[in-house]
């Protein structure tokens, strides 16, 4: 009995000391979300919906591009007198208020912000709301004794092209390219000093060009054949036009690219296909020159003669090409033949070779007309 109870004591202790070591498990940890996707969602939209916002990526006028416009000649005489004679040639220009948003590169619609771009280009350019503005500018022209002077003059349009960056909650989240006519420059593209004869007010003639180089220089081509329709008649007769002159502003001869540059824009002319004589013209140039106002002259062309074509270099980045050519039109059903002098400013883009070649500005000079 007392052996029965004894065990009975033991099992009693061993229980005992079984529930007083063994611990419950905690239960498994669980990691609390970061972010209620709810609300992580509506702030993704709160950011969706904020407005867009812009600002010009650099400061104004750090880029900027000259496009040269048709030149001028001045004319200073000072045969009389006997020390040199300083001028300061002032002259005003006035400017359209131009500036090219190129928006069609971003994928997002910016319809609805186009004030507010233009706005900012305005402000940073400090642009007025009027659609012309005048620059004001002159240059120092100097004529020795007993000599006249004749400077050619140009103005160059500045272009400077920089990025407009789109912001959106403080984030910039695309850009769109801009180029605007930030301003005008007035410079002197040669000088031409004659000596006067002795006793006489008046320059002798034919004193060269320090700058021009001589004719055999130039890049040129020459009996370029009449352009017509199947229904345009031929001149009625042989034209045999002399070399024109070399211009006074010339620095070297041309390129063959802007020759060819130019006789492909008078086929497209001569062939009826203004549009796509339009199209070898400057982006810029055609921002100033609609297509109705281009083509509008060409009407009654059904022909044109090139007799020559030369090429001269301005500068780097400039040529110019000078064209003795006869143009036919329809005159209430005659053809009227009209020798003319082209000039045309042409514009090499920087880049690597081949540099692509466009026309930035045009002139036509009659010289006569045969009936």
């Amino acid at each position: 009995m007392r052996k029965h109870h004894a065990r009975i004591l033991w099992l009693f202790l061993a229980l005992l000391l079984i529930s007083g070591c063994s611990q419950p498990e905690p239960p498994p940890t669980v990691a609390a979300p970061t972010a209620d996707p709810p609300q992580q969602v509506a702030a993704e939209a709160a950011t969706a919906e904020l407005p867009l916002e812009f600002q010009l990526r650099q400061a104004p006028g750090l880029d900027l591009e000259p496009l040269p416009l048709e030149p001028f000649v001045v004319t200073l005489d000072n045969c009389a007198g006997e020390t040199p004679l300083l001028h300061n040639y002032q002259q005003s220009l006035t400017l359209a208020t131009k500036y090219i948003l190129d928006t069609e590169v971003q994928e997002l619609d910016l319809s609805a912000y186009r004030v507010a771009m233009e706005t900012t280009v305005r402000q940073g350019y400090g642009l007025s709301d009027t659609r012309v503005r005048s620059v004001e500018a002159e240059v120092p022209l100097e004529v020795p004794p007993r000599s006249s002077g004749q400077f050619t003059l140009r103005w160059d349009e500045l272009w400077d092209e920089n990025q407009l960056d789109i912001l959106q909650g403080g984030k910039v989240i695309g850009t769109v390219p801009v180029r605007v006519l930030a301003s005008a420059q007035l410079l002197t593209a040669t000088t031409r000093i004659e000596a006067c004869a002795p006793g006489s007010d008046a320059p002798t003639s034919e004193a060269p060009a320090a700058s021009a180089p001589p004719a055999s220089e130039t890049t040129s081509q020459a009996n370029v054949p009449l352009v017509v329709g199947d229904s345009t008649p031929a001149p009625d007769e042989p034209r045999s036009k002399e070399p024109l002159p070399v211009p006074e502003l010339a620095a070297g001869p041309g390129s063959d690219e802007s020759i060819g540059l130019v006789r492909d824009y008078l086929e497209a002319l001569a062939a009826n296909k203004p549009r796509d004589a339009y199209a070898f013209l400057h982006e810029q140039y055609q921002q100033r020159l609609s297509y109705d106002d281009f083509a509008r002259p060409y009407n009654h062309v059904v022909g044109i003669e090139v007799h020559s074509i030369e090429s001269y270099q301005l500068d780097k980045q400039h040529e110019m090409a000078r064209v003795s050519m006869t143009i036919a039109t329809d005159v209430q059903g005659n053809t009227v033949y009209t020798d003319y002098v082209g000039v045309y400013q042409i514009v090499v883009t920087r880049g690597v070779p081949p540099y692509q070649r466009t026309i930035s500005s045009s002139s036509l000079q009659p010289l006569r007309q045969n009936d």
